[in-house]
């Protein structure tokens, strides 16, 4: 008997009715639970969760895997009239098929296609937060927005950032201490360890943006949630041997830098950065999302302390400075006698 393929739920240890934060949730688990492990690397199985993770994540993606299984779970009850039900079947997925292919676009190509502006800010609020700086008096100072693209890691703007610099990121109604972890200094972007985020955090769009693709340019208010504004992308470029610059109507706001620009379906497509005193938005390094610690160009080292200075040698000139002829004498001179016995 052949055995069963498992369903993509299965696979990231899910049921079928979860919510699409658990998704998210369960494969986070998965991928830190296997960086602990100290078996060998597992590639097919890798690849099977991530693929299970990028169709269950993808809301229209999702609904059509859905409406595959359905199908399928009626094959063992067909009996009699399987090849009327088969055919039923067959016939509503062309349909479908025509519908998602053809008709869809054709009928919504006017408007973009994905979840809406409310459901994409609502779940981007617990993965952006404010980044600060805090000065040995306590004080802190905002330098722009912080996003979560895994467990643990985060992605700013280096602008402002001074190396050895405490940093803190504002995720209402907590706050948590961050370092930089990773600098690129081409795209002024830097990685961030952030011990406790993450729980929620955000996918990073694998496709390329197209002129004309429907963005948002994402802010956070003074309570902590994520404002979006509509735009769309007007040119790509790539300045630099590596990452890519996305200009676009919706220019990036120069009191928040790292605020992301996010697709359709709330994937991040860039991050707002500086350069030369214009906003800017770059797209993340491909070898960021894989795992935390993996690229990029080690941040500066703060300049090392000073050593204690140690005490000149007494120079002849200095008062106190003996030379050393004369201390020879002076230990003579002032040289106890020798104890003489009694009986002589």
């Amino acid at each position: 008997m052949a055995k069963r393929t498992p369903t993509y739920y299965e696979i990231l240890g899910v049921k079928p009715n979860a919510k699409h934060n658990d998704i998210g949730l369960a494969h986070n688990r998965l991928a830190a639970a296997r960086r602990k492990e100290n078996a060998p690397p597992d590639l097919k199985g890798e690849a099977r969760q991530r693929e299970a993770f990028e169709v269950l994540s993808d809301l229209d993606r999702r609904a059509a895997y859905d409406r595959q299984l359905a199908a399928a779970q009626l094959k063992p009850s067909f009996g009699a009239t399987q090849g009327a039900l088969a055919g039923i079947v067959i016939a509503a997925f062309a349909a479908g098929i025509y519908y998602y292919t053809v008709k869809r676009p054709a009928d919504e190509a006017a408007r973009p296609v994905g979840r809406s502006s409310a459901e994409i800010a609502a779940a981007a609020t617990p993965a952006i937060g404010r980044l600060l700086s805090i000065d040995m008096s306590g004080q802190s100072r905002p330098l722009g927005l912080a996003l979560a693209i895994d467990a643990g890691v985060m992605v700013a703007s280096c602008h402002g950032i001074a190396p050895g610099a405490l940093l803190a990121v504002n995720l209402n109604p907590r706050q948590v201490s961050a370092r930089v972890a990773m600098a690129d200094e081409v795209l002024g972007l830097c990685k961030l360890e952030v011990e406790g985020a993450g729980s929620w955090p955000l996918s990073v769009s694998s496709t390329e943006a197209r002129v004309g693709d429907v963005v948002y340019g994402a802010s956070v208010n003074a309570v902590g949630e994520v404002v979006l504004k509509e735009g769309r992308v007007m040119r790509v470029v790539e300045p630099a041997p590596r990452g890519k610059v996305i200009e676009a109507t919706v220019p990036p706001n120069p009191q928040m830098p790292g605020a992301p620009l996010l697709d359709t379906f709330g994937r991040v497509v860039a991050v707002a950065t500086q350069a030369g005193g214009q906003g800017r938005y770059v797209v993340i390094p491909a070898g960021w999302t894989d795992a935390p610690r993996t690229a990029g160009t080690p941040v500066a080292a703060p300049p090392p302390a000073s050593p204690v200075a140690q005490p000149a040698p007494p120079m002849p000139n200095m008062p106190g400075a003996i030379a050393p002829e004369r201390e020879d004498r002076l230990e003579k001179a002032f040289r106890p006698p020798p104890k003489v016995p009694d009986d002589l």
